[in-house]
């Protein structure tokens, strides 16, 4: 569960920062 909830995490913060550039 903790490595499924660090990809998550990580694919997310990348999709938010390509939204906010």
């Amino acid at each position: 569960t903790g490595l499924s909830e660090n990809q998550g995490t990580s694919s997310t913060s990348r999709m938010v920062s390509q939204e906010m550039n």
